[in-house]
């Protein structure tokens, strides 16, 4: 396990935290494949309700996709940490997969900037932050958005 690299977890079975092994990006890992998450995400956009992942979390639109497999975001636009993000914290190279890798291989349009730059995308009602310092400005797009309806 790389330096910096989390060694706890919230446990699915036991709800508790507890010791892991792995990398980095396990939280991210169960986030992609949890079909109760993308249940809940395909019940919302299908209403369009705000969905609003930042840095990591955007991993949890991948468990949303359609009968027959296709990703319920195939061809939408957002933010994620970035390749460049993670080789410059240190954590790629213990990175089973890369995020933005993984996203854009699902159809998704990944639109970052420099990194460590606050960055917000909106497309429609998905809202997304490219990293850590994109958290305040995408929870202030998000109040914005909720204000106009």
């Amino acid at each position: 396990m790389g330096p910096g690299i989390v060694t706890h977890r919230l446990s699915r079975r036991t709800g508790r935290v507890e010791k892991a092994s792995g990398s980095h990006d396990q939280n991210p890992e169960d986030l992609a494949y949890d079909p109760d998450l993308g249940r809940i995400l395909a019940e919302a956009d299908a209403v369009k309700k705000i969905i609003a992942p930042v840095c990591h979390g955007p991993a949890g639109l991948l468990s949303a996709n359609l009968p027959g497999g296709r990703w319920l975001f195939e061809g939408r636009t957002l933010a994620a940490f970035s390749n460049e993000e993670e080789k410059l914290n240190g954590t790629a190279e213990y990175a089973p997969r890369l995020l933005q890798n993984m996203l854009t291989a699902r159809g998704g349009k990944v639109d970052d900037v420099k990194a460590w730059a606050p960055h917000v995308v909106v497309d429609g009602n998905l809202l997304s932050g490219q990293n850590p310092a994109s958290a305040g400005p995408l929870a202030e797009k998000v109040v914005s958005v909720l204000n106009s309806r």
